[in-house]
């Protein structure tokens, strides 16, 4: 989970290839200090925490028949996971 939480901070500090010089200084400049890096982070906990509370209702809206279903077990993985890297995120900063 730490592997994949790294990657996507990576990739969304990253600027584009096509990108000409002065946008990826901007770019880098989102994420230059801690202050930035924390605020970044923050955003991608709220962000996360929406996607698993969505998750969640989901799943609380499942009728009681298919509760056992495939489906279902993916998202009771997917809510443990995304709890995990919440935890993960929020001890960061």
């Amino acid at each position: 989970m730490a592997g994949v939480l790294s990657r996507y901070m990576a990739e969304y500090s990253a600027a584009p290839k096509s990108q000409n010089a002065n946008t990826k200084a901007a770019t880098v400049d989102l994420v230059s200090t801690k202050k930035k890096r924390g605020n970044t982070v923050r955003g991608l906990v709220q962000t996360l925490a929406l996607v698993r509370d969505a998750e969640e209702q989901a799943m609380e809206n499942t009728p009681e028949n298919l509760r056992g279903a495939g489906n279902y077990e993916a998202s009771e993985e997917r809510v443990c996971s995304m709890d995990e890297a919440l935890d993960i995120l929020e001890n960061l900063y």
